[in-house]
Formats: C-alpha cells, structure tokens, sequence
C-alpha cells in the first residue's frame, strides 16, 4: 500500500513555511474572537489582531448599520474619547466610493487634534481607521492588503450581528 505521508520531508520544506503558518492560525483566530464578539467588544477584538499586522494607537469603526452605536472604538483614551462622527464623516468622504478603498499615513483630525491615520472603507460602507499607523513588516502594501481583508469580514459581521439583533 503506497505512504499516505506529505511528499515532501519536513527536514525539505522551508524554514520559514512554519512561523507563516502559525502566523496564520494566529490570524484566523483573531478573525474568529473579532466575528464572534459582542458588537460592543468589536473594537477591541480587531484591534487585538490587528497589532500584529499594523501597530496603531488607537482603532475607531464607524457604521452605519449600528445606529444605535455607529462608533466602536479601542486603544488611547485621548482619542476615543474625543473622536466625533463629524471627524470620521470627512475620512469616509476623503475615501473613494470603491469598495475596498483606503487611505495611508494620511492627516486627518481625530478625537479633536490632526492626527496620522490609515483607513479602509468596506463594501458594507463601514469606515475603520487606525490613528499613528505602523506597519509590522517592511512590506506596507501587503499589510494594508491583510488589514483590508479582514476588515472586510468584520464589516459584514458587524452588519450580520445588527440584522439579528431584536428590535430594541
């Protein structure tokens, strides 16, 4: 009967085909503990398994889906604290209106100050923005690529999330 083993030995494979994979599991468990979090500890989830990707101050979600709490927010209290709809109104019009669409280490006014931001607009309209955005890996564009993704899947939770909820 023929080996039901990996073809290749894993003395073979590369070195660095390990940490990526754990990487990965670290990755898609975050994803799982942000879609799973109540709406109210949406924040913080992301924000936990976006550090790895892009370290940032401060994480602020603005959506409209949520009317009730349309902002979700973690990191520095300066700046949650103070971050108004009015601030987060202009970045999501700075955007484009393509799905998908997002700016880097731009300047724009968050929590009351000019601020460096990212941001990211998903293609349920829901606005994330990282403030003082720095990112993990000499390889920018793969990490705006990697936080749009899954903040692209954290959008349409959210959105799920709102939908099921009872009316209040």
């Amino acid at each position: 009967m023929p080996s039901r083993t990996h073809p290749v030995a894993p003395a073979a494979r590369p070195a660095a085909a390990v940490p990526a994979s754990v990487d990965a599991v670290a990755l898609l468990d975050g994803l799982h503990d942000a879609l799973a979090a109540p709406l109210q500890e949406v924040g913080d989830a992301l924000s936990a398994l976006l550090q790895p990707v892009v370290a940032h101050r401060a994480l602020v979600i603005f959506t409209e889906d949520c009317t009730g709490r349309p902002r979700k927010k973690a990191g520095e209290a300066e700046v949650v604290e103070n971050v108004t709809i009015a601030e987060l109104d202009r970045i999501l019009a700075s955007l484009a209106e393509t799905p998908g669409a997002g700016a880097w280490s731009v300047e724009h006014p968050v929590g009351g100050r000019p601020r460096t931001v990212a941001a990211w607009r998903a293609d349920t309209g829901a606005l994330l923005v990282l403030v003082d955005p720095v990112a993990a890996h000499e390889d920018v564009r793969a990490a705006r690529e990697l936080v749009r993704a899954l903040w692209r899947s954290v959008a349409h939770g959210i959105r799920q999330q709102v939908a099921a909820a009872p009316p209040a």
